[in-house]
């Protein structure tokens, strides 16, 4: 039980994170006057997304994106808070569904976001039945924790395949994290100082890194 509670925290955290910058990035994204506007792509195209139901009108989906967002921030920190259900992470999934379909080039295709509906899913399945603050209204299925094991095995499998067998030899040689601080999309603080270790510490790192995976 102790383990299905923190799960269910975590995907809710995970959902709340991704909602709140959602919300933020969204309008200047696929607002009306975005990069790609959402109504127009829904105008186009037959899409599975909650953003075009009551219409395409740009301020209809304009509102719609708000409203979607908003609900699920709610719903996640409900979550996050020791409310979550199945019913709320089913909300939740096809909430963040709806989003990632009209983001379109922003959302589409990227393995975070397909990682979390993945495994939103399964703590969907996994969550009590009904909210409950104070324990789990029914036993966890054994089912569905196999299910999540092995989503875990596959994200890191294919994580280490996808290193190993890539055109890049950096990862095969052992000096990827040479490069990585330097490159990497986000740095961080630190990140200049990692970069000055020393040789042997950085090839360790990259070795264990793949042990991980592999």
């Amino acid at each position: 039980e102790v383990s299905r509670e923190v799960l269910v925290r975590g995907i809710s955290l995970c959902y709340l994170a991704a909602f709140c910058s959602l919300f933020v990035q969204l309008p200047g994204l696929i607002g009306s006057s975005g990069i790609l506007p959402a109504s127009s792509f829904l105008e186009t195209r037959t899409a599975f997304t909650l953003a075009g139901v009551f219409g395409t009108s740009a301020w209809i989906v304009d509102g719609w994106l708000d409203i979607m967002t908003l609900c699920g921030i709610c719903l996640s920190g409900l979550g996050v808070l020791g409310g979550a259900s199945t019913l709320s992470l089913v909300a939740c999934f096809i909430l963040y569904a709806s989003l990632v379909v009209a983001g379109q080039s922003f959302t589409e295709g990227f393995e975070g976001d397909t990682l979390l509906l993945e495994v939103g899913l399964l703590a969907a399945l996994w969550a009590p039945a009904l909210p409950s603050l104070h324990g789990a209204d029914r036993p966890a299925s054994s089912m569905v924790l196999l299910l999540l094991r092995l989503a875990l095995f596959k994200v890191l499998l294919m994580g280490g395949c996808a290193k190993m067998f890539s055109p890049d030899h950096s990862w095969r040689h052992l000096t990827a994290l040479h490069h990585f601080y330097a490159t990497q999309a986000l740095p961080a603080p630190p990140a200049w100082y990692f970069a000055q270790l020393p040789d042997i510490v950085l090839r360790l790192g990259v070795a264990l890194f793949l042990a991980v995976e592999l």
